[in-house]
């Protein structure tokens, strides 16, 4: 501190009191700064009071390291923590949480977890907010029912969006695809998969908006054309059979005798029937009715005991229980119990039937007296020739 020390047998009387003077008066201004007394080491502080600084401020502190609180203070405009989490008790004496689990306490005026990289921006230009869930990364917002009012707000009226009331019971979530925006007025659809769309324009030549509001059917719109097109594939779909009485399939349609076409020249009739009567790859087949009787499907019934073994139509056609397999002819195996050797006839005509166990026969007499036996080349009931067409 470079005291005045006054020096034995040297100093007179004047001076030695001049120089204790002194002394004492830089005693008296040490403050253990440099050139002011010893620096005091934190191991020469004991602090077990309250520390004033007389409204100064602390100030190039590292940081503050506080000693965990069993429960809130109730010590006015402080600062402390209670386990791991910050406190401020107020003026008021009012304990408020300023973090909880490394977050910031979402109180009035707070959002819960709104730390880095997360953020909230607004920007006055605009007049919007922008969420973050990282750096140029929009965030997913949740809520309930979404209030939207005009941007300059005049009445308490608004528009509201709102989940259907299902959801969370058989409904799972989904996401809900907002469609591109059309060049033109047009229909929007919804999928299955939540994915809106806008594939259906107003021509204004068959659909029209009247007066703005009013989506009608123009007149003259739908001509006697175009609901006839519509009417046939309404009453008789691609792959419908019909009994045709020309010689020459009309328009939309073929003869259903076995031909061959490219898959790419009638894709639609080849959708629904495929390869079920012949074909492969590039090229399928019409099915081939000619001189057959159709006959339904068996499917998980017994109406047909021989299913099993039913051919194709063509190479590559279905076989067994399926649309397009065939079967040849048969006669169902049976028995007739007559006495052997017994004729019933008329004597007259000159015709009649011979039993026997192993036969029976249809004889008739002709003009020279001998017997013929009457039978045809298959098992058929009357019938009437026309041809089978198939709508493509």
């Amino acid at each position: 501190m470079i005291l005045r020390i006054p020096t034995v047998g040297v100093d007179s009387g004047p001076d030695w009191a001049n120089n204790i003077n002194a002394s004492l008066s830089t005693i008296d201004l040490h403050d253990h700064s440099s050139g002011k007394g010893v620096k005091i080491t934190p191991n020469g502080l004991n602090i077990s009071s309250n520390l004033s600084f007389n409204s100064n401020s602390a100030t190039t502190l590292r940081s503050v390291n506080f000693s965990s609180q069993s429960a809130t203070l109730a010590d006015f405009a402080s600062v402390y923590v209670v386990g791991n989490d910050l406190w401020f008790t107020n003026g008021g004496g009012v304990p408020v949480q300023i973090t909880s689990g490394g977050s910031i306490v979402g109180a009035s005026g707070t959002i819960s977890g709104l730390v880095s990289p997360a953020s909230a921006q607004y920007a006055s230009g605009t007049g919007s907010f922008s969420w973050f869930s990282n750096a140029n990364i929009y965030a997913i917002m949740q809520s309930g029912d979404v209030r939207l009012y005009p941007t300059a707000y005049t009445s308490p009226n608004y528009v509201a969006l709102q989940a259907p009331a299902i959801l969370g019971t058989t409904q799972p979530s989904y996401t809900l695809v907002m469609p591109l925006k059309p060049s033109v007025q047009s229909f929007m659809t919804l999928d299955a998969s939540g994915n809106m769309a806008a594939p259906w324009t107003v021509d204004n030549s068959t659909i029209e908006v009247a007066a703005g509001t009013t989506v009608q059917v123009k007149d003259q719109g739908i001509t006697l054309s175009k609901l006839a097109a519509a009417l046939v594939q309404l009453l008789a779909p691609t792959g419908s059979i019909l009994a045709f009485g020309g010689t020459v399939a009309p328009s939309g349609h073929l003869l259903c005798d076995g031909s061959s076409y490219p898959t790419a020249s009638y894709p639609a009739l080849w959708g629904v029937i495929g390869y079920a009567f012949g074909g492969s790859g590039a090229n399928f087949n019409v099915p081939d009715f000619r001189g057959r009787f159709l006959r339904g499907v068996t499917g998980s019934t017994s109406n047909d005991p021989d299913a099993s073994s039913r051919t194709a139509m063509n190479t590559g056609g279905n076989t067994g229980n399926n649309v397009g397999s065939i079967q040849g002819d048969d006669f169902k195996q049976h028995t007739h119990n007559v006495p052997f050797g017994q004729v019933e006839g008329n004597a007259e005509t000159g015709s009649g039937v011979l039993y026997n166990d192993v036969s029976i026969l249809a004889i008739s007499r002709t003009s020279t007296g001998a017997s013929t036996v009457v039978y045809g080349n298959e098992t058929r009931p009357k019938n009437a020739y026309v041809n089978y067409i198939i709508k493509t």
